[in-house]
């Protein structure tokens, strides 16, 4: 039986078996003796043949509770069991255990599991105000933990701005430059169409050049027969006029004289001719076929293939 009892048991409520008083008394029948349940109940079962009494030694007796011991031995007055911790309560032993249970001096656990075991008045503060499992300590450091992240959360913020930033600058120097090669296509494209459109009409200048030359070539080669039939004739009426060797001579080098006049002359025809289409071309007007064919039939010397060929025709690099 926990506690002190203030004043000593009297004898006759003690039990003989566990020498304290009667925990649920029970009378035997046999000598009258009080015992406690629990003592009775544990001789009964030790499991020996004969079970005598353990007072009186008989072997016959019964048991009866004893209602009256009980309410005696629950009277008694005794001390809390946690008196050396500091409890002064003292009181009935029916109050006992009532008082156990609010006892500020009773050892008990944290109950926010702390591993913790002291008296119930310093679990009382250790639960108010020193626990760390204490909510209001959680909840701090909960508070603190989330205040870090959101610090971490910043901080990484901070360097994600400062990188997007960086990679919108980068990609407004790519547009710039998109842009600025976007503009060096369009010059591109336009300064082709250019070289395009002056190719065509080089092209077109050549081919006309070409024409010319041809034309030119064909109004010559009928120059050349007709001064060829010219001279013939001319010879043939020298000859039945009668004149002598020594006026052929003269007339011969009369001839000469004015063949290389002649030519003289067609030589600056052909270089009008020339310059004429050049002009035509650089200005991009119609290549003058009439005013060429006037200008040859004004003048027209004998030439030679090798001096047509090679004096007259507009080269074709000259395009």
């Amino acid at each position: 039986m926990e506690g002190d009892f203030v004043e000593d048991p009297p004898d006759d409520l003690v039990c003989p078996v566990c020498l304290l008083p009667c925990k649920d008394p029970h009378l035997i029948s046999c000598c009258g003796r009080k015992l406690c349940l629990a003592c009775i109940t544990g001789i009964q079962d030790s499991g020996l043949a004969e079970v005598a009494c353990p007072c009186c030694r008989s072997n016959e007796y019964e048991t009866m509770r004893d209602k009256l011991v009980e309410r005696r031995v629950l009277d008694l007055k005794v001390y809390c069991k946690y008196k050396e911790k500091g409890c002064t309560w003292a009181g009935e032993l029916r109050d006992m255990e009532l008082h156990t249970e609010d006892c500020l001096y009773r050892v008990v656990s944290c109950i926010y599991n702390c591993g913790l075991y002291c008296t119930q008045l310093g679990m009382y503060i250790h639960e108010r105000d020193t626990c760390d499992n204490r909510p209001e300590m959680l909840l701090q450091n909960e508070i603190k933990t989330l205040k870090e992240r959101v610090s971490a959360l910043e901080k990484k913020c901070k360097e994600k701005d400062a990188e997007n930033e960086s990679q919108r600058q980068l990609i407004n120097q790519y547009k710039r430059t998109i842009s600025d090669n976007e503009t060096h296509t369009q010059i591109i494209l336009r300064a082709n169409d250019e070289v395009n459109q002056k190719f065509i009409s080089c092209t077109e200048s050549k081919e006309e050049l070409q024409s010319l030359n041809e034309h030119l070539e064909a109004k010559l080669h009928s120059c050349k027969k007709k001064h060829k039939v010219l001279r013939n004739e001319m010879m043939s009426l020298l000859r039945r006029s009668g004149i002598d060797d020594s006026d052929d001579e003269e007339d011969d080098g009369l001839l000469e004289v004015n063949e290389k006049k002649e030519r003289n002359d067609s030589y600056a025809a052909i270089e009008e001719c020339s310059n004429v289409a050049s002009k035509s071309v650089q200005y991009k007007t119609p290549l003058p076929f009439e005013l060429c064919d006037d200008i040859i039939f004004k003048k027209q010397p004998d030439f030679e293939e090798e001096k047509l060929s090679s004096d007259f025709i507009v080269p074709k690099e000259d395009c």
